[in-house]
């Protein structure tokens, strides 16, 4: 089972990230962090909003 991994995004009035957090700090939460850098959202409804990304991995059984 892969392990689950939390981001936590701080972002600006302009909606681009200036803070990050993440758990656990494994390479493979190294990994997703790093593939998803580089994003802007909308403008928030305030400056210092946070944003969570929360990914749960679940092994799926396909029967054939």
């Amino acid at each position: 089972k892969l392990p689950d991994v939390l981001l936590l995004y701080r972002i600006n009035q302009e909606g681009d990230p200036v803070e990050e957090l993440l758990h656990p700090e494994s390479a493979f939460g190294i990994c997703i962090r790093d593939g998803i850098r580089g994003f802007t959202l909308t403008p928030p409804p305030f400056p210092d909003y946070w944003v969570e990304i929360d990914l749960e991995f679940r092994e799926r059984v396909i029967r054939h």
